[in-house]
């Protein structure tokens, strides 16, 4: 099971600028040994799921609003032109994918975590044509 919470508002004096927040939880899903292992198909559980994202909007352009007032814009070709700045996993949490299993010559399992990425920092430019 999974929740996700998805909040956005802007400033009450500059509505071009807008803030996100975007909050997941998950439960740890079932797993066991691979192959058709019936006796120990779902032993074990992944640790829960969570993540927190935060970004933050600036409208550039929008052409109803300035075209009549800035008519030599940089972005007068378009629409609209927005630039974001988010940050992915805020809480720099380690969330576990899946595993690598990996076969001993004397026919035993071992799972490796595989691991989801850490915090990283994301720069946008999104124009509407």
């Amino acid at each position: 099971m999974t929740l996700s919470v998805f909040f956005q508002d802007y400033l009450p004096r500059n509505e071009n600028f807008k803030m996100h927040l975007n909050f997941t939880m998950g439960t740890g899903l079932p797993f066991g040994l691979r192959g058709n292992n019936t006796v120990f198909r779902n032993t074990y559980r992944f640790d829960p799921y969570h993540r927190v994202d935060i970004g933050f909007s600036l409208l550039l352009w929008d052409r109803k609003l300035s075209a009549s007032k800035h008519p030599h814009h940089l972005f007068r070709f378009t629409r609209s032109a927005w630039t974001s700045l988010e940050v992915f996993n805020l809480m720099q949490v380690q969330n576990q994918a899946g595993n690598t299993w990996i076969k001993t010559v004397f026919e035993q399992q071992y799972a490796i975590p595989n691991y989801l990425t850490s915090r990283r920092i994301n720069l946008r430019f999104r124009f509407d044509f």
